[in-house]
C-alpha cells in the first residue's frame, strides 16, 4: 500500500506541479503540494484526508543514502503557507508511517486558482535545519 500511495502522490503531482527537491550532503528532501479533490476517496480516508477543491494536501519526505537504497528519515518538519496578501498560515504536519517508512502531511484552506507560497523548514537530528521554499498554484473546477 505504501507504494501505491507514494506513486499516486508522485503520478498527481507530475500532472499538477514538479515535486520540489533540496539536498544537503547524504540527505535529500522531497515536497510537493496538490488539491486534495485528486485523491481517491479510498486513499483519502485510509489517511484522514479531506478531498474537497478547497483543501490542498503538502506531502514532505526526508531520505538518507544512494537513490534505490535508501531509507526515510524522521525529521522536524515545520511548514508555512504564505499567501498574495502576505498572510501567513501554520501548516499542521502529521507523521506518517508506513512500515518502516516515514512521511508527512498537512492540509490547508485555499481558494480557487490561489498560488501559495510554501516556506518549509526541515531538522534531522541535531543536523543544521534545512530550509526550502517553493511557489504552487492550485487549479480547481
Amino acid at each position: 500500500m505504501r507504494f501505491f500511495f507514494i506513486a499516486t502522490l508522485l503520478f498527481l503531482t507530475a500532472l499538477s506541479a514538479q515535486a520540489q527537491f533540496l539536498k544537503s550532503g547524504n540527505i535529500r528532501i522531497y515536497a510537493n503540494a496538490m488539491v486534495s479533490s485528486q485523491l481517491n476517496a479510498e486513499m483519502a480516508r485510509q489517511y484522514g484526508i479531506t478531498r474537497s477543491a478547497s483543501r490542498a494536501l503538502l506531502h514532505v519526505v526526508v531520505r538518507e543514502g544512494t537513490p534505490g537504497k535508501d531509507k526515510t528519515l524522521p525529521a522536524t518538519i515545520t511548514a508555512v503557507a504564505i499567501r498574495k496578501n502576505g498572510e501567513r498560515s501554520n501548516i499542521n504536519m502529521q507523521l506518517t508511517k508506513e512500515g518502516q517508512d516515514v512521511y508527512y502531511l498537512g492540509e490547508l484552506n485555499i481558494a480557487k486558482n490561489e498560488a501559495v507560497n510554501f516556506e518549509i523548514l526541515t531538522q534531522v537530528g541535531q543536523q543544521k535545519p534545512m530550509r526550502m521554499t517553493f511557489m504552487q498554484e492550485f487549479f480547481s473546477q
